[in-house]
């Protein structure tokens, strides 16, 4: 009698896999991968599916995703918000130029044009973005000249973006922008703000962290050992990527102690090292270092504003639209351009 043998599925995928990586050349392995990984099986297979699932509701989508048809990228990174960023793309006012840098898919403002980086879903560089659904691709770290003419922005609004930047790209930025705006167009900017989480640390308030770190979804969660889990630790996540373990700890305690509030922050976001990973948080901000950055960069000292939740100086981002991440936590800051 000859037994049945049950072959299990993981050692069959990874047999597969040996043998593709065997028989294909690296470059098309790395291809095929990207390929499914942002668009799933399905559509690897049958290209021309794409047109058809246009049509399909949004519930059918994220049933193909769950049967893992297609990926999760295709579905929630394209598929999904393609419906609303078309609609909203296609009924531009060519007499309002707004502009949001690094605003992601879901910030679907009408007259609302987007800047964010798409990179290379394929190659998993950058964000897993569709250059279809977003106005202006540019990767703000590279510093080149944006495809946006001088003088044509009406306004332009940056949200949680900044802190994801090196100094010098987030310098570039505000050079950038002076560029485009039009006389007496407006900067609306809103970051974390670091004089907050130094007054959490100098408290001992570990609560201000732990709620900022839900709010963003952006911070790694500790994993349990005791250097990660110290208030300390969860400050420098606040801005930048550098790890402590129970040595530099030590010296960071000491340094709290003896340097200077500003001094402290450069020291700690210079020791990181800076990766493609553009979901981590990179640099500092408070109100006096973005009116020192944007003085710097041309714009005037006496038109640059401190500002709160939903008070910007321009009517059109008082709204709810606006200012929606994580305000307790933020600093709001606006800039005329003379």
């Amino acid at each position: 009698m000859i037994k049945k043998i049950k072959l299990d599925k993981g050692i069959l995928v990874k047999l597969i896999k040996k043998i593709l990586k065997l028989i294909l050349p690296q470059k098309i392995i790395t291809y095929l991968r990207g390929k499914i990984n942002h668009e799933g099986y399905l559509l690897l297979i049958f290209p021309p599916l794409k047109f058809i699932l246009r049509y399909l509701s949004n519930n059918v989508l994220k049933k193909l995703h769950a049967l893992g048809i297609l990926s999760y990228d295709y579905v929630y990174n394209y598929s999904i918000p393609r419906k609303i960023r078309k609609k909203i793309m296609n009924s531009y006012d060519k007499d309002k130029f707004y502009l949001n840098i690094g605003g992601s898919l879901g910030e679907n403002k009408k007259n609302w044009r987007l800047l964010e980086y798409c990179g290379d879903p394929i190659l998993n560089i950058g964000y897993r973005y569709h250059p279809e659904l977003v106005d202006y691709n540019i990767d703000l770290m590279e510093k080149k000249k944006w495809n946006i003419n001088d003088n044509s922005v009406d306004l332009i609004y940056t949200s949680h973006c900044l802190e994801h930047l090196t100094q010098s790209a987030a310098e570039f930025v505000f050079r950038e922008t002076l560029r485009i705006l039009k006389t007496n167009g407006v900067f609306r900017i809103s970051v974390p703000d670091s004089n907050l989480a130094y007054r959490a640390l100098e408290d001992g308030d570990y609560l201000f962290f732990q709620k900022f770190n839900a709010k963003e979804k952006l911070l790694d969660k500790s994993k349990g050992d005791n250097v990660s889990s110290t208030i300390e630790s969860q400050f420098l996540k606040f801005f930048c990527t550098y790890k402590l373990d129970s040595e530099k700890l030590t010296d960071f305690q000491k340094d709290f102690k003896e340097m200077k509030r500003e001094d402290l922050l450069n020291k700690y976001r210079n020791l990181q090292e800076i990766t493609a990973n553009y979901h981590s948080h990179l640099n500092w901000f408070n109100f006096e270092k973005i009116k020192d950055i944007a003085i710097i960069a041309g714009y005037k000292d006496d038109l640059i504003y401190l500002s709160k939740k939903n008070s910007s100086i321009s009517e059109e981002m008082r709204t709810d639209n606006f200012d929606k991440t994580a305000p307790n936590y933020s600093v709001y800051v606006d800039i005329v351009k003379h």
